[in-house]
């Protein structure tokens, strides 16, 4: 199952009047293979569902078969 460590910005949309979003700052996968280019730089996410979405898409795979870890 691949798995994916995100490094996230949460002052970023706090600072923006959006509180309780957040900014990916880093997305490495299992192998520490930097893969934040998954995802569009700057979106804001409610959630790490969210995040999840959004690479499950881009790397072709359920949302079930991926794991995130925020570090």
């Amino acid at each position: 199952m691949p798995h994916f460590e995100v490094e996230l910005d949460r002052a970023t949309g706090k600072g923006a009047g959006a509180g309780g979003t957040f900014q990916v700052v880093s997305i490495t996968d299992e192998s520490c293979v930097d893969r934040t280019s998954l995802i569009e730089k700057g979106k804001q996410y409610a959630n790490l569902h969210e995040l999840l979405v959004d690479i499950a898409r881009a790397v072709g795979k359920g949302v079930g078969d991926l794991t995130l870890e925020e570090v």
